[in-house]
This record gives C-alpha cells, structure tokens and sequence, in this order.
C-alpha cells in the first residue's frame, strides 16, 4: 500500500512538472472544449452550470470561495469537489474581469517557492491511478512537489523531493496576457547528477500556466494540459 501511495504521488508530481502544463491527446476526454477542460471523470460529481468541461455551480460568495481554497491549501481536508468548485468560480471571475494590468500584477506575485497540494491531475495519470488525483500526499513531510519562480529573471524551477532524492527541471519563464505563464525547461538534475534535458523550446505554442489566483497564502492556474492545480506558499 506504501509503494502505491509513493508512486500515485511521484506520478503526480511529474505529470504537474510536464504534462500539466502541456498540451494533451484531441482523442483524449481532457481535450480542451471553449478553452478550458478538465478531467472527463471529474465531471459527475457537479450540477449546474457547465463551464469548461465540469458543471459549475454559482451558489456561494467570491468570499466564501477563497476562504474554502485557502483552508484547503493550509489543511488539505476540504472535500475535494467543493474545491474544484470554488477554483472554478475564481477562474472564471478572474477570466470576466479583462483587466491586463491587475493581469500581470498577479502574475509579479509568483516570486517564490509553492508547495503543490492539490491537482485535478491529467487524464494519463488518472488511467494510470485508476482515479482522480486531488490531494497530494506527504508521507509524513517525506514527499513534497515545489515550484519556484524569479520573475524579474524570468526563471521557473520545478521539483520533486522525496527524502534526500529530489528530480529537479529548471528553465526560463515569460509573463503574457490574460495571466499566462510561458515557459520552456533547459536542465534536469537528479539530485548531483546533471541531465542533459530540453522541453517546450520547438513548440509552436509553448508550455503554460494560465493563473487566476496569486497571492501571500496560495496560488492555482490550470495548465495547458487541462488540469487544475493548488499551491500554497512556501
């Protein structure tokens, strides 16, 4: 059961460093649909609205939605539709709003190393799993995924450390409109060792991040590879 928890969580972590952020299958049930998508067998646990892919409800306060998010990324024990939920409202308040400058303020706000706690996941994770990822497990503080950013440097590091064993991908970012964040990979460390590594450079459109929530507590984005992710600041 140990290694089956270790393992859903380092196939989390790295589905998050590469296939979040990238494009996916147009077979796949995560195929973007109007923009936005997520996981095909998300989508029976919501009624109401359908937004990208998932039913939206507009029961609850903007207010209400961020204090939910924000209690889910300091405890990790808010049932995990409601969540999707409340990210999901915030993302289409943040997409209505069409306000470049409060745009790439949010995005400045990415200086600093996030903590992963909580992903929708991508679709081959999820066959993989046989499940929806959601909360990310630690292991007891063993395991964590990290993302860390200098924007003024236009640098982008993203993480995996179990133990003394950390997988680490790093490159260059770039701020661009409606709150995405474009970035390519130059190197792969597994701990010491150096890997030689490339990813997103040759793509026609590069590996993003398009976030809608940024600040002294948390992050969440969804990615180009359809899934939704929640940080919580270091």
């Amino acid at each position: 059961a140990r290694l089956q928890l270790l393992a859903a969580a380092l196939l989390a972590s790295l589905t998050q460093c590469i296939c979040f952020s990238m494009a996916p299958s147009v077979s796949s049930p995560l195929a973007l649909r109007s923009g936005h998508a997520v996981a095909a067998s998300s989508t029976r646990l919501f009624a109401g609205k359908r937004v990208g892919g998932l039913r939206m409800s507009s029961m609850t306060s903007e207010d209400e939605d961020k204090e939910l998010i924000l209690k889910a990324a300091q405890r990790q024990d808010v049932d995990s539709g409601a969540v999707v939920q409340a990210l999901l409202r915030q993302e289409k308040s943040a997409r209505d709003a069409k306000d470049d400058d409060a745009d790439m303020a949010l995005l400045s706000r990415l200086t600093g190393s996030w903590r992963l706690v909580f992903t929708t996941g991508e679709t081959k994770a999820q066959d993989a799993l046989g499940g929806t990822i959601n909360y990310l497990p630690s292991l007891g503080g063993l395991f964590k995924a990290v993302q860390a950013y200098d924007i003024e440097k236009s640098y982008i590091q993203n993480g995996v450390y179990f133990g003394p064993i950390s997988l680490v991908f790093a490159g260059e970012c770039t701020p661009c409109k409606k709150r995405r964040l474009e970035f390519t990979f130059e190197s792969l460390s597994l701990g010491p060792l150096k890997i030689p590594f490339s990813a997103g450079k040759d793509e026609k459109v590069k590996p993003f991040f398009t976030y809608f929530e940024v600040n002294e507590d948390l992050a969440a984005a969804r990615g180009r590879g359809g899934g939704l992710a929640l940080w919580v600041r270091e």
